[in-house]
Formats: structure tokens, C-alpha cells, sequence
């Protein structure tokens, strides 16, 4: 066979849902100039048959069992006739144009026999092809030594130079040996970098896991391309930077977060790691305890900062979750009750009884209920009732108590109290310092607008505001 150029190897075992797809970004690409080697390891699904479909396309196709990826690529290399090779998976794809784009490379470039090893950008997508990331930098020595900064799938190896020169692919290394191959080359690594898009590889292989982490710090160790303090260094960010990346991915985090609330829940993308890390942390010591604190063996959050007083009047569900500074004095003659995912804001301030004198009622709060910061929620004589799925803005106060106040010869202090209650219904939405009085009666699905303060009895599905609070318009 004449020499090429190019010749792309791509190694498959048991590849029938992806090799397809594979192929067809080759299909329109490949020219006079370029091979293609497929080096199977003797699969038992329909990828050989998927294979020989492409006919001509495919230049030699070698189907047996192999010791895995590396195995296949060596395999691969010696079955080449191209003076630069490139590497696919088969569940990666060539984006338009990356061919002709190292073509014009090979052919204008007056250097670049000179040159070890071509690399450009890689879109890492996700299941659905989401783009997650853009990878792959310029592989200088003061980037390799530490890290494989360049993007492997797709990028050219000057055969003679790489493989005639310092060998195949190490076996010892199952995930990482593209890596080792370059770092064994060392300082004297000549590359070129482009900053075009070159392929397209999908998330969730080895290359991005705890053993390719592992691998990654041996190979730096073999080739002595940092001090041992800094290997270490670099094994802990390696690591950090992958469990930020588990954190985000929806089948990881976002999962657990849904079993625990019984609701679906998606983590934005953009949070930074250090804070869900810091976040992760806090919420564990909570979980701790508030499991002590609270006497239970429910999954409940109390943050450490926070007082609790009368915790055998407390009686919560799932997810209950005290934030930081929280207080929660319970005395009462019915207690701080309520449903699974209740969480209390910064500073939350929940006081059943304000005197020892005639303790409060209770509190009642239904199911998956937020309470806003810096909040003060009284439950007195005439007791505090919140429904279902309602939430509360930051500096709301509840008063469901009032002092007797008509006898002009005794002073207010001392004539007493009396409260009726307060009661929101399901659904609502409470804006920020909004006060609720003694007496107040909203129903389901009402909005109050922040500022307002609420006195009196309220249908369903109507917007309050105003100082006192009327009726503005209905929601239906």
C-alpha cells in the first residue's frame, strides 16, 4: 500500500451503538491522502457487520482479541503506512473540515516534520450532546510535565519521530498511556497546537475517573517531571477537579438531591466547586447534629450555630433544615410541628411562647415549606398554622397574639393576652417584611406583596398589598 499521510486507527470491542455515527464523520472527510484501520477486539455484537458495511472506506479491518485500547492502537501502528496517526474511539466523532484543516497543515507548513505531536480542541459533550467543556491548550513542557493538557482524541503523531523513535504504547497503563507516551519524549517534545475544533467525544469513559487520576500520578512519578510534594499537590486537584465534575453531573448529585426531596432537582452548571464542597461539608455536619440535637433518627439539618430549646416539643419530618444562627424555642402546649422538606432561612427566629406566664399553642407547617431569612414566627395563644408548598420571603413576622388594652386605669402590661390565630393556606406566596397579625385568615394560593401588612379573613387565589392589606386582583 502507498504511503499517506493520515492514518486514523480506531479501536472497537462490543461498539455497534456508536461506531455508526463514528464512520459517518469520516465518510465525507476521508481523502486519497488518509487511511482508515479498524482494529476490533473480536466483538460479539453486530460491530464487525456495521464495519464491513462501509467497504472501501475502511482500509483494513482486523477483528481478535486484544488486551484492551492500547493493545489495539500498537496493533494499529504497526499496520500503518501514514507518516502522522491519529487515534479515535468509537464512540468519538470528527467534526467538518478536520481533516482538511491538518491537511493544509501537513502541506503548507514548511516545519512541520519537525514537529512530534499536532493537537487542537475537543467539544466533551454529554449523553444528549450537550457541550460541557471545551478541551485541550497548547501542550507546552511546563503544562505536560504537571498535566495532559492536550486534547489526545483526534490529534496527529509524527510516527517516525513518536513510535519509531521511543516505542508503542506502555500495557502497564490501561487509561492513561497517551499520556506516558508524550511524557516519555519529555522536554525535547516538539508540538503544534491549532486552535480549531477538531472532534467531538462524549462523556463518562475511564480517561475521566478516580483510576485514570491514579494512573496519571504514576506516570508523573516514573518520569520524574515533578517533585514528589508536587505529585501530591497535583493528585489532590486532579481529584478535587473530578469530584466537582461528579457533583454537577445530573446522573450523580442531582439524583441524590431528587431521592432526598421526592422532587426533581437540577444543579446549575455554573456553581463553583469550592462552594458546593464547602456547601457538602456544612450539610454533613448538620445532618450529625441535628440528628443528636433533636433526638431523632429522621434525616434532619440543624447547623451548629443555632439554638434549639424544648427539642422534645419538636416534632418534624424528613429534611427538616436549620440554617445558621437559627433559633427555635419550642415550649408550647402542642409544639413546633411540621412536614418533610422545611427549611428555615439565616436568622430565623421561631418563639411558640413569649411569656412563662401562659405558654403558646403550637405550630403547624405542611409539606416542602420555605421560611425566608431573619424571620420572627410567633405562635402565642392563638397558634400559627402554614400550609403546603408555600413560600416565605426573607424578614416576614407572624403575631397570632394581641394585648388587652381597654381599661385606662391599668397598664397595658398588665391586663393580659388573647390571641385567635393566624392561618395560610396552601400554595402561597409571601413577600419579603410582610407582617401577619393576630386574626389573619388567607387561603390557598394567595400572593402578598412585600410590605404589606395582612389583618382579617381572605379567599383563595387573590394578591394582597397595602398597608392594611386589601384585595388587589384575583390570580383566576
Amino acid at each position: 500500500m502507498n504511503n499517506k499521510l493520515i492514518t486514523i486507527i480506531i479501536a472497537t470491542y462490543n461498539a455497534s451503538n456508536t461506531i455508526k455515527n463514528c464512520l459517518e464523520s469520516i465518510t465525507f472527510q476521508k481523502t486519497e491522502a488518509c487511511e482508515l484501520l479498524i482494529i476490533d477486539g473480536d466483538s460479539s455484537d453486530d460491530t464487525v457487520n456495521i464495519v464491513k458495511s462501509y467497504g472501501e472506506l475502511v482500509d483494513c479491518f482486523i477483528s481478535e482479541p486484544d488486551f484492551g485500547i492500547y493493545d489495539a492502537w500498537n496493533k494499529g501502528i504497526k499496520e500503518s503506512n501514514g507518516d502522522w496517526i491519529m487515534f479515535l474511539g468509537a464512540d468519538d466523532l470528527l467534526l467538518p473540515n478536520a481533516i482538511n484543516d491538518y491537511l493544509n497543515i501537513l502541506k503548507y507548513n514548511s516545519k512541520v516534520n519537525e514537529v512530534d505531536y499536532i493537537c487542537a480542541k475537543n467539544e466533551y459533550v454529554d449523553k444528549n450532546g450537550k457541550l460541557l467543556k471545551i478541551l485541550g491548550k497548547d501542550p507546552s513542557w511546563n503544562e505536560m510535565r504537571k498535566m495532559n493538557v492536550a486534547a489526545h482524541v483526534a490529534s496527529l503523531h509524527n510516527k517516525s519521530r513518536l513510535f519509531n523513535e521511543i516505542g508503542l504504547y506502555d500495557l502497564n497503563f490501561k487509561i492513561c498511556a497517551d499520556y506516558e507516551l508524550l511524557l516519555r519524549k519529555g522536554e525535547s517534545l516538539k508540538s503544534l497546537f491549532i486552535p480549531n475544533h477538531i472532534a467531538r467525544m462524549s462523556a463518562g469513559g475511564m480517561s475521566f475517573s478516580t483510576k485514570a487520576i491514579v494512573e496519571i500520578y504514576r506516570i508523573r512519578a516514573l518520569h520524574n517531571s515533578v517533585s514528589y510534594l508536587s505529585n501530591i499537590v497535583l493528585f489532590i486537584i486532579n481529584w478535587l477537579k473530578y469530584m466537582s465534575f461528579f457533583i454537577r453531573k445530573k446522573s450523580n448529585l442531582n439524583s441524590i438531591i431528587t431521592r432526598l426531596k421526592g422532587e426533581e432537582f437540577i444543579l446549575d452548571e455554573n456553581i463553583p466547586f469550592t462552594y458546593l464542597a464547602r456547601f457538602l461539608f456544612v450539610r454533613g455536619v448538620s445532618l450529625i447534629y441535628g440528628m443528636i440535637r433533636l433526638r431523632t433518627f429522621k434525616r434532619v439539618f440543624v447547623h451548629p450555630s443555632s439554638t434549639i430549646k424544648c427539642p422534645s416539643m419538636i416534632n418534624v419530618g424528613k429534611n427538616f433544615s436549620v440554617a445558621q444562627d437559627c433559633y427555635l424555642d419550642a415550649l408550647s402546649t402542642g409544639g413546633f410541628n411540621c412536614g418533610y422538606n422545611v427549611s428555615l432561612g439565616y436568622q430565623t427566629h421561631i418563639e411558640l411562647s413569649g411569656s412563662l406566664k401562659k405558654i403558646g399553642k403550637s405550630i403547624i407547617i405542611g409539606n416542602n415549606v420555605g421560611l425566608g431569612t431573619h424571620g420572627h414566627y410567633g405562635s402565642g395563644l392563638g397558634g400559627l398554622e402554614i400550609g403546603d408548598d408555600t413560600i416565605i420571603g426573607n424578614y416576614v413576622s407572624f403575631h397570632p397574639e394581641n394585648h388587652i388594652f381597654k381599661n385606662t386605669e391599668i397598664v397595658i402590661r398588665h391586663q393580659g393576652v388573647y390571641g385567635e390565630g393566624i392561618k395560610v393556606g396552601k400554595n402561597c406566596w409571601i413577600g419579603a417584611k410582610v407582617t401577619f397579625l393576630d386574626g389573619s385568615d388567607i387561603g390557598d394560593g394567595c400572593i402578598v406583596a412585600a410590605g404589606a401588612v395582612v389583618i382579617g379573613i381572605f379567599p383563595d387565589n387573590c394578591i394582597l398589598g397595602g398597608t392594611p392589606a386589601k384585595i388587589l386582583k384575583n390570580r383566576s
